[in-house]
């Protein structure tokens, strides 16, 4: 006997159901109530409970817990005896759970004052159930426990087609026979959500049998994924919601076969990325999207990627982390406004947590995730710092460039990469000498990077050159002019930012 401040629960015999819908159903006097007052969810009629708010008082923490128990047997009942210091009347609840869902259940109360709560169907193998009780000054006590995998025997004939199939149960342990009059055993099976079927067929004879998994039609023209001679044979696969056949052959032995199921549901969320970025939706900044992905559909198709669409409204920073969150590995790719391998800008491969660092100018971009040959679910965030400096917009050719001031400053940006994929390396501006002197001319990477600072002469390019700096983050030049125009050139120096441009003419 194990005790918990003022309930003791001792392990009985138990029957188990099926969960049902956990729409809104109010305990009131035409509800269904047994003598004790207990609806047929287990929650008392005086408490006036739905089984909405039931479920979000069981959603809530300040539990008082038992330890978990496992293997637990299919033919069990709870038995829940209350310390003197608890009447009956003072429950508000005593439920069980099955995936979130209330389950209904029977209670009877013995002539020692315990409880015995019993499903209205039985457990299913293999399966995570609450046991939860309820008491009206608010305190909450529950306990986790797990079933034993369920054996059946499910080999019905004729299931030698997948027309003819079998029901296979999930999570559930079944078995079957081969023989010369019989080498196919077919069994459908139907998944709720995406997740990991593991499927293991074991020849109990010593000999082999091969196991192959089909889509939505049981056929080697839908053949999902396959083991040849194995005495025991096992698949693993990321499978999407939707309809699914395995298929026990024989190779080369007759006799006893175990086969067993084990379903792990993906539940983290699913935002549904699309599979083209034409229909991409969009992204928005500085959030996080979760999805799914490398999962097969019964068709066997798969969702090997996902795009996103995104909307940047000025230059500035943007950090793209994704993570995948089942141990595998993604691929992740930034593309402009075509939003594919041709408009690439950057991108990561066969990573478990890829970082994207780009610095991007106002413009429509494309975040695709890959699977990498994984699947699972994972994590997408982007983070998106934009550049506050004012822009003066210098054009990227000499040819184009607007006056400045021999004495004055201007600001700008530098190495943002366009929509279309280009990037603007070079800012060029042009100064008129009215007479001899000296021009102080500097350069300051504002984001703590580094620039190039060029000054050429009556043309700005390279065979013009009067003086070049690189790789700085503070580039100053100091030259007597003559006077006439002259260009001065910023280089992205590999680097992307504002800037500050200065200049200084003294006779």
């Amino acid at each position: 006997m194990q005790k918990m401040k003022l309930v003791t629960v001792f392990l009985s015999v138990m029957l188990l159901m099926l969960p049902v819908s956990t729409n809104s159903l109010m305990v009131s006097a035409e509800t269904s109530v047994d003598e004790h007052g207990f609806n047929e969810y287990g929650m008392k009629e005086s408490a006036n409970m739905t089984l909405n708010q039931a479920s979000v008082m069981s959603a809530a923490s300040n539990w008082e817990t038992f330890a978990p128990q496992h293997n637990v047997s299919l033919e069990k009942v709870w038995t829940v005896k209350f310390s003197s210091a608890v009447s009956l009347s003072q429950i508000d609840a005593i439920v069980i759970e099955r995936n979130g869902a209330f389950i209904p259940v029977n209670i009877n109360v013995n002539a020692q004052n315990e409880i015995q709560v019993s499903p209205a169907d039985r457990f299913i193998g293999n399966s995570k159930y609450e046991m939860k009780v309820f008491l009206e000054n608010g305190k909450k006590y529950k306990m986790d426990f797990t079933t034993v995998s369920e054996s059946r025997n499910a080999d019905i004939e004729s299931n030698n087609t997948y027309i003819h199939a079998s029901k296979l149960y999930l999570n559930e342990s079944i078995s079957g026979a081969l023989s010369k009059d019989d080498q196919d055993d077919y069994y459908k099976i139907e998944l709720p959500a995406d997740g990991k079927l593991e499927l293991t067929a074991t020849q109990l004879n010593g000999g082999e049998v091969n196991l192959y998994l089909y889509g939505v039609e049981g056929s080697d023209d839908h053949a999902i994924n396959n083991t040849y001679s194995k005495t025991t044979a096992t698949l693993s696969t990321g499978l999407s919601k939707g309809t699914y056949y395995v298929r026990v052959n024989y190779s080369g032995h007759y006799g006893n076969y175990m086969l067993e199921n084990k379903f792990t549901e993906n539940t983290v969320e699913n935002d549904h990325g699309t599979a083209s970025y034409v229909t991409a939706n969009e992204f928005k900044l500085n959030h996080t999207m979760m999805g799914h992905i490398g999962y097969i559909f019964d068709d066997r198709s798969k969702n090997r990627d996902d795009y996103y669409k995104l909307v940047v409204p000025k230059d500035g920073r943007l950090v793209l982390k994704a993570k995948q969150l089942h141990g595998g590995e993604l691929n992740m790719y930034l593309y402009g406004k075509s939003g594919n391998d041709q408009s690439a800008i950057s991108m990561q491969h066969s990573k478990m947590a890829p970082v994207i660092d780009v610095g991007l100018a106002a413009g429509t971009y494309y975040v695709r995730v890959n699977d990498s040959d994984y699947f699972g679910a994972y994590e997408l965030t982007n983070d998106f710092y934009p550049n506050e400096i004012d822009n003066d917009k210098a054009p990227s050719s000499y040819i184009l460039a607007d006056s400045i001031p021999v004495n004055g400053t201007v600001y700008g940006h530098i190495g943002y990469t366009y929509e279309n994929t280009r990037y603007n390396q070079n800012d060029y501006y042009k100064i008129e000498v009215p007479r001899s002197g000296e021009i102080d001319i500097t350069a300051t990477q504002l984001d703590g990077k580094d620039l190039d600072l060029y000054l050429y002469g009556s043309r700005g390019t390279d065979g013009y050159a009067i003086e070049t700096l690189y790789t700085k983050k503070a580039a100053r030049i100091t030259k007597e002019l003559s006077p006439g125009t002259y260009y001065i050139r910023i280089s992205n120096s590999d680097y992307y930012g504002g800037y500050k441009l200065t200049t200084k003419f003294a006779e």
